[in-house]
């Protein structure tokens, strides 16, 4: 179907399509992190500041041992903020991020940064936002020479969301990811 509409037009729906995408899923994972922090770290500040301090500690230990085990195990390639590995799969694999290591760094940052750790979350944006694009550049077509601009499309849709600023992530994938 997608085949019949002229080029011009199909290029601008499937970066449309590519954008939301990445979009959606940046945001799921900023509910998903907000979803872990108040069932455990902000239900803790309602109890003893003993009892805050304990089980914020044991949190924090348990959250980051499950992160690197599931890194260590499962994704190597998703570990480090996020950003530095979509730049790396930009130049080196032609713009393919993994979708295990978009995933693994999915949840793994989510617990983490929902359990508390001094993480930010527009690396996993970014990094989630380039994973979905480049897969599912695929269902459209898309060769794996052809993802560098998913990868982009991805990456910017994802900071977009993470940060509530499209402009500023435009810019900042433009000076980051593609060294213009």
């Amino acid at each position: 179907m997608m085949r019949k509409i002229p080029e011009n037009l199909r290029i601008s729906l499937i970066t449309i399509i590519l954008s939301l995408a990445s979009g959606l899923a940046a945001v799921s994972f900023m509910l998903l992190v907000n979803l872990i922090y108040s069932k455990t770290i902000l239900s803790f500040s309602l109890r003893s500041r003993s009892y805050f301090l304990l089980a914020s500690l044991a949190v924090v230990l348990i959250t980051s041992l499950i992160a690197g085990l599931l890194l260590r195990f499962f994704s190597p390639e998703a570990a480090g903020s996020g950003i530095p590995q979509v730049k790396a799969a930009y130049w080196k694999e032609m713009g393919q991020v993994e979708l295990k290591a978009g995933i693994i760094k999915y949840v793994a940052g989510a617990i983490t940064i929902g359990g508390g750790t001094s993480l930010g979350r527009e690396g996993p944006s970014v990094f989630w936002g380039s994973a979905i694009a480049t897969n599912l550049s695929g269902v459209f077509g898309f060769s794996r020479r052809q993802r560098r601009g998913p990868n982009v499309v991805g990456a910017s849709a994802g900071l977009a969301a993470a940060f509530n600023a499209p402009l500023a992530s435009v810019t900042f994938i433009i000076e980051e990811i593609l060294g213009i």
